[in-house]
């Protein structure tokens, strides 16, 4: 026994024997429990356990088997050491693959990291794998093969410069990202929105076709991108009235309408200056340059309503066209049962109220706000919405053609909810005196009003209710899964 345990491959032998069923095991509970957690780690480690282990065990046997059985420098000993090596190879790429990349953010530099120089760095570290083992394991002389090798790329690269110039640009470009598709850049007299970016120009959609530019001239030139301004872009909007038009009013109404844009910058306000007779110029904060061309189009077009119903007249428009009284009779006529009126007089009504319009988009009413008036809906959709529990705004139900809004109007109080515009809404106006003339005129109107007051209170309770037990169960099944 003494003689059998001073073998020198006795050690080995032991280590083998009980090492590698121990790191089997070990690794097993190691795997399982990252495919527990779905860690993409896994998969390196059964590479390990099911392969590099039991390979590089083999290995240590061949060995230490007495050269008059096996040789060393044999074949299988060899083939076997190959075998190994190249799994180790796919062992490190996969893990650090999986360590660096695969689960890398998108806004640190590895999740920015082209996959042009990842194949580069696997490429690079394969052809080192593979000189170290024709070296180590088969005594290749791997020296004048990296020789020819530095000689060829050199001249390839005096052949290749200016094109080569572009690609290596590209891939600057693409590892720095300092743009991205969609963003809009200016790049000397040339401004436009990136449709296209590859290895060796970006493509730049301008006014009149599409702009090439080299790579290689974004990268050691200079250019903006407005898509990714430091503070904010500030669209300058310029509109006219009639000098008949109190200024303080225009300026008023301007920044009011300003203020409800979705692209507004938040934590900014919009500003109007008079710039002339009747002239005035809005400035409006934005997150980015790509946003100012429909903002400028949504404003244009939101004035038009709101300067309708404030009474005045943008670019000279006749403030009256299409709304006379007689427009507000007809409305009244279609409103009659649904307020309780006395169908012979409705002449004279029609007089104390009004015909408003609102663009998609706009809000009639904010939350918490005490309406002046209550406002029957002669056509369109109008959205209420109450504010979510987790933020922003949560749609609770639609009001359409024949609804009442605003009712709080007789109670002088305000709703906790708001009320949007989906589409052009058309309103008939009942201005607070006017309703308490009908209420005093027929009691069940104001019983009305509460009732669907207490109804819409309810639908707000379910909806948020609802909402807040989705959130519960979604909250508790991401619990489970990361469990």
């Amino acid at each position: 026994m003494s003689d059998l345990t001073q073998q020198p491959w006795f050690a080995w032998a032991v280590l083998v024997v009980v090492g590698l069923p121990v790191l089997t095991i070990v690794l097993t509970e190691v795997e399982a429990r990252l495919v527990r957690r779905r860690s993409s780690m896994a998969r390196p480690v059964r590479l390990l356990r099911a392969f590099i282990l039991p390979v590089g065990a083999l290995l240590v046997l061949l060995t230490q088997i007495p050269n008059t059985v096996v040789s060393n420098e044999g074949g299988v000993v060899k083939i076997t050491a190959t075998v190994l090596g190249l799994m180790v190879l796919v062992f490190v790429l996969s893990g650090l693959n999986t360590a660096l990349f695969l689960n890398a953010s998108a806004a640190s530099w590895r999740g920015r990291m082209p996959s042009i120089f990842i194949d580069i760095v696997r490429i690079i570290i394969i052809g080192v794998g593979l000189a170290v083992l024709l070296s180590v394991v088969w005594g290749a002389d791997v020296g004048g093969l990296f020789a020819a090798l530095g000689v060829t790329s050199i001249v390839l690269g005096l052949i290749l410069q200016n094109a080569l110039g572009s690609i290596v640009g590209g891939l600057l470009l693409l590892f720095e990202q300092p743009f991205q598709l969609g963003d809009w850049i200016e790049y000397g007299k040339v401004r436009g929105r990136i449709v296209g970016v590859n290895w060796r120009a970006v493509h730049i959609e301008v006014d009149n076709g599409i702009q090439i530019v080299p790579n290689s001239s974004l990268a050691e030139g200079a250019f903006t991108n407005l898509s990714r301004p430091t503070t904010h872009y500030v669209e300058t909007v310029a509109v006219t009235f009639t000098e008949n038009d109190p200024p303080r009013d225009v300026i008023d109404l301007c920044n009011e309408v300003a203020r409800g844009l979705p692209r507004l910058a938040p934590g900014h306000e919009p500003s109007t200056v008079r710039t002339g007779a009747g002239t005035y110029a809005t400035s409006v904060p934005l997150v980015t340059f790509a946003d100012s061309g429909e903002a400028n189009a949504e404003l244009l077009t939101r004035l038009w309503y709101a300067a309708r119903r404030a009474n005045l007249a943008l670019n000279g428009a006749d403030i009256w066209q299409g709304e006379s009284t007689a427009d507000v009779e007809v409305l009244l006529r279609r409103a009659a049962s649904r307020l309780r009126l006395d169908p012979d007089g409705l002449e004279g009504l029609a007089a104390r109220m009004d015909l408003e319009r609102w663009a998609p988009g706009e809000v009639l009413q904010r939350v918490g706000q005490v309406p002046t008036a209550m406002r029957w809906v002669s056509g369109g959709v109008v959205s209420l919405r109450v504010p979510a529990p987790l933020g922003g705004e949560l749609a609770v139900l639609n009001l359409g053609t024949g609804d009442l809004i605003g009712q709080t109007a007789l109670t002088r109080t305000g709703t906790p909810w708001s009320l949007t515009a989906v589409s052009e809404v058309t309103v008939l106006v009942v201005p607070y005196d006017v309703l308490t003339d009908l209420v005093r005129q027929d009691n069940r109107l104001a019983r009305e009003l509460g009732q669907e007051i207490d109804q819409r209170k309810e639908a707000v309770d379910a909806a948020r209710a609802q909402t807040e037990d989705t959130a519960s169960r979604r909250a508790t099944s991401g619990a489970a899964e990361r469990a």
